[in-house]
């Protein structure tokens, strides 16, 4: 995955990826519909905690191909929550963790469960999923993990930044 030092961000050396978003023109023809680094991003916690890009997300009635002009649906990234999508819709994020983050002593908080199914990626680093029973494991760049609606926290224990891809698949729960 490509990314450069978020200039939009004051600065600050945080990764932000590079989308490039395909669509059909009003004569029927394959395009480029957008190509850039502009996404937009939310601080979990504020600054210096992780930062997730809001990539791309479909709605239960997504269509394709994408129409040139078409809204951008990963638009109006303003609330945590808006990652987990409904039932048949999918959402991807781009996730960059700092090292030792978040502090150890606030992992009780970051337990949850999803009605989702999230392939998760690591692309570079190494980041640490918590599971309710007690159970860890670590995952290195390159390591995939399939979350299915389990209760879970994720840290980064490790001393550089962690940047993890997930695509998340609205499910019912059981």
């Amino acid at each position: 995955m490509a990314v450069t030092a978020d200039s939009n961000n004051g600065g600050d050396a945080r990764l932000t990826p590079r989308r490039i978003v395909t669509g059909t023109d009003a004569q029927g023809k394959s395009r480029i519909a957008s190509d850039n680094r502009s996404l937009e991003s939310l601080d979990v916690w504020g600054p210096g905690s992780a930062t997730f890009y809001n990539v791309w997300r479909t709605d239960p009635a997504a269509h394709v191909p994408h129409i040139m002009g078409d809204t951008d649906p990963a638009a109006g990234f303003t609330d945590m929550t808006q990652i987990f999508p409904e039932c048949g819709g999918s959402h991807m994020t781009i996730s960059v963790w700092p090292a030792n983050y978040p502090p150890e002593e606030t992992m009780p908080a970051w337990m949850h469960s999803t009605d989702s199914v999230e392939y998760i990626l690591i692309v570079s680093g190494e980041m640490t999923c918590f599971f309710d029973s007690g159970e860890k494991v670590t995952l290195a760049a390159g390591d995939c993990l399939i979350q299915n609606g389990t209760a879970h926290a994720w840290r980064n224990e490790s001393a550089g930044d962690c940047v993890m891809t997930a695509i998340s698949i609205g499910a019912k729960r059981a």
